[in-house]
């Protein structure tokens, strides 16, 4: 039961982080220097992996 909790949350916390890294992209201005850019994108792109990790250590108890 732990385990379809946990790939659960895990789904539905992925398509939340997905929609609040889309939605702040867009936001930032055409004009951010592509440095800043690279900065954000490479720490939303690593930064789902300590929930995830979390949740898939909780739910293999």
């Amino acid at each position: 039961m732990r385990m379809l909790i946990g790939i659960s949350t895990l789904l539905i916390m992925i398509i939340l982080y997905v929609g609040i890294v889309v939605t702040i992209a867009d936001r930032l201005p055409t004009e951010t220097p592509a440095l800043i850019q690279l900065i954000f994108f490479a720490a939303a792109g690593i930064g789902w992996i300590w929930p995830a990790k979390w949740i898939i250590n909780w739910s293999r108890r």
